[in-house]
C-alpha cells in the first residue's frame, strides 16, 4: 500500500472527527469523541431522511486504516463533491439558498432529536444544482432545553451578509473572505442603513442580537444560563426561516453596461458563434468545462449539454445571480454559476494559508471557455497576453478562445477610456503566442464581424 497523503488542514477543529485523502480519495475519520452522534444519526433515521431530500452529503462506512488509529471509530467515504466553492463566490440567491438549507436541516434534526453544531456556510456545497450539506459530524444529539448555539454563527454566515447585501450593497458580501467565521456582528451593524433598523428580522438577528453580545460577552457562563424549551427553538427556526427568504437583492442595480458593450454582434454572427462553439465542445469531449467571462452563461449551457459540470465564472455579481436563476428555473443540474474576478481570484487562505485551497486547485477543468475576455484582460486590466496563454496552459488541455482585433468596436471603445496607448496583438501576434505551447485545431471567423474563434488543445496531449 502506498502511503497516505497528508490530512488537510480543512477540518482539524473538529473534534469529533477530520478528513483525510488516500490515494486521492476523500475520506472522513470520526473519532471516539464523534462516536455517539454518529450512531444517533444513523440509527434515529435522520441520515435516511436528509439524504432522501437532498439535504446531506450520502456516504458509505468502508475498512480503512484510520489516518489516527487510536482516536478512530470509523472511517467514512463522502461521495464526491465536483468542485468545492466558497460563501463569498456566491450569487445572493446562492447564498439565501444555502441559508434556508442549514435551516431545514435543522427543522429535520430537531425532528429525530438531533441538533447543528455548526451553521458555518462553508459546511455547505451545492451539488448537482441544489446545497447540501457535507459535514455528516456537524450533526449532534440534541439536549433538551438547551439553546441552538449555532445560532450566533448563522447570524454571522447567513443573516449579516444577506442583510448587507439587501440594505447596503451586495460587494459588502466579499467581507467573508476576510471573516471566515461569519461577517462580525458589531461590523455589520455599523455598515447597515438606518432604515435597516426598521426590518424586524434585521433589528432582532442582527441589531439587537449584535448589541446583546457585546453586552455580555465577557460575562462569565452566560451560555450556560440560557435555556430554552424544544418548541421556543422550533419558532425561532422558524422565524428565521421565513426572515430569510424575506430578503432580496435586485441585480438591476448594477451597471451592466460594461457588459452589454461587448455585445456587438450582428443576429448573423451571434448565431454563427453559439453555432461554432457547440461544434468545438462536441469536438473536444470535455467532463468538466470552466467559462471565463460567462456572464448570464449562454455558451455555459451550450457546453452544459455535454459536460459533467461547468463552473461559469464572472466579476459581475449581477451576471452570476442571473445565471443561477436561470439554472433553478430551468432545473439545470450541471452547472456552478460563481462570482470570481479573474484578475483576482480567490487566494488559498486560512492556516498557513492551507485551510481554504486557492480558486484554481478547486477546479475540475478539461477545457475552458475563453470568449470576449481577452481584450477586457489586455486593455483593462494591462494583462500581457503571455500571462494569459500561460494561465490557460495551467488550466486546461483544450482551449476554446476568441480573439477580437483592434478594429472591433468593443475593443476601440476600450481603448478609448484608456489616457495612454495600448500594446493590443495582432491576429498573427496572438497565434505566435500561443503556438509553442498550443495545436491550432481549427478556426473560424464570425460572418458579419471581424472576430475568430479558435479551437486549440495544449501540446503533449491527445484529441
Amino acid at each position: 500500500m502506498s502511503s497516505p497523503d497528508p490530512a488537510p488542514p480543512l477540518s482539524f477543529r473538529d473534534p469529533a472527527g477530520f478528513l483525510f485523502t488516500r490515494e486521492g480519495i476523500l475520506y472522513r475519520q470520526i473519532n471516539q469523541r464523534g462516536k455517539e452522534d454518529y450512531q444517533e444519526l444513523m440509527r434515529s433515521g435522520l441520515y435516511d431522511r436528509l439524504v432522501s431530500e437532498n439535504l446531506l452529503i450520502p456516504h458509505e462506512e468502508v475498512e480503512l486504516t484510520p489516518e489516527q488509529p487510536d482516536e478512530a471509530f470509523a472511517v467514512i467515504r463522502p461521495e464526491p463533491v465536483p468542485c468545492i466553492s466558497y460563501p463569498y463566490e456566491w450569487s445572493f440567491s446562492m447564498i439565501r439558498d444555502a441559508a434556508l438549507t442549514t435551516l431545514k436541516v435543522q427543522q429535520t434534526a430537531l425532528q429525530f432529536g438531533m441538533t447543528l453544531k455548526d451553521a458555518s456556510g462553508t459546511n455547505i456545497q451545492f451539488v448537482k444544482g441544489k446545497p447540501l450539506l457535507i459535514d455528516t459530524l456537524s450533526l449532534q444529539r440534541y439536549p433538551d432545553g438547551e439553546p441552538w448555539y449555532a445560532y450566533g454563527q448563522f447570524c454571522r454566515h447567513f443573516m449579516a451578509p444577506l442583510a448587507l447585501a439587501s440594505f447596503s450593497d451586495i460587494r459588502l458580501v466579499r467581507l467573508l473572505r476576510l471573516h471566515h467565521d461569519g461577517i462580525p456582528l458589531d461590523l455589520a451593524r455599523a455598515l447597515l442603513p438606518l432604515r435597516s433598523r426598521f426590518h424586524l428580522p434585521t433589528l432582532l438577528h442582527i441589531h439587537l442580537h449584535g448589541r446583546w453580545k457585546e453586552r455580555y460577552s465577557g460575562a462569565a457562563g452566560q451560555s450556560s444560563r440560557v435555556r430554552m424549551s424544544r418548541i421556543s427553538l422550533e419558532g425561532l427556526v422558524d422565524h428565521l426561516s421565513r426572515s430569510v427568504a424575506g430578503y432580496h437583492w435586485d441585480p438591476r442595480v448594477l451597471d451592466r453596461d460594461a457588459y452589454d458593450a461587448s455585445v456587438t454582434y450582428s443576429g448573423t454572427a451571434s448565431g454563427m458563434k453559439e453555432k461554432v462553439v457547440h461544434n468545438y465542445i462536441q469536438l473536444s469531449r470535455p467532463q468538466h468545462v470552466v467559462d471565463l467571462g460567462a456572464d448570464v452563461g449562454v455558451y455555459s449551457r451550450i457546453a452544459a449539454k455535454h459536460a459533467s459540470l461547468v463552473c461559469a465564472l464572472d466579476r459581475n455579481p449581477a451576471a452570476v445571480e442571473e445565471n443561477y436563476r436561470q439554472m433553478k428555473d430551468r432545473g439545470e443540474t450541471n452547472m456552478l454559476p460563481l462570482w470570481i474576478d479573474l484578475t483576482n481570484p480567490t487566494p488559498s487562505t486560512g492556516w498557513v494559508c492551507q485551510e481554504r485551497p486557492d480558486l484554481f486547485h478547486r477546479l475540475p477543468c478539461d477545457t475552458v471557455l475563453a470568449l470576449a475576455i481577452l481584450h477586457h484582460l489586455a486593455i483593462t486590466n494591462n494583462t500581457p497576453l503571455t500571462f494569459v496563454v500561460d494561465l490557460m496552459k495551467k488550466l486546461c488541455r483544450t482551449l476554446i478562445i476568441e480573439y477580437i482585433p483592434s478594429t472591433d468596436p468593443a475593443v476601440e471603445e476600450l481603448m478609448g477610456r484608456k489616457p495612454d496607448p495600448v500594446e493590443y496583438p495582432t491576429q498573427a501576434e496572438f497565434e505566435k503566442e500561443f503556438s509553442p505551447h498550443f495545436d491550432i485545431i481549427r478556426s473560424d471567423s464570425l460572418e458579419n464581424s471581424s472576430r475568430v474563434l479558435y479551437l486549440m488543445t495544449r501540446k503533449g496531449t491527445s484529441q
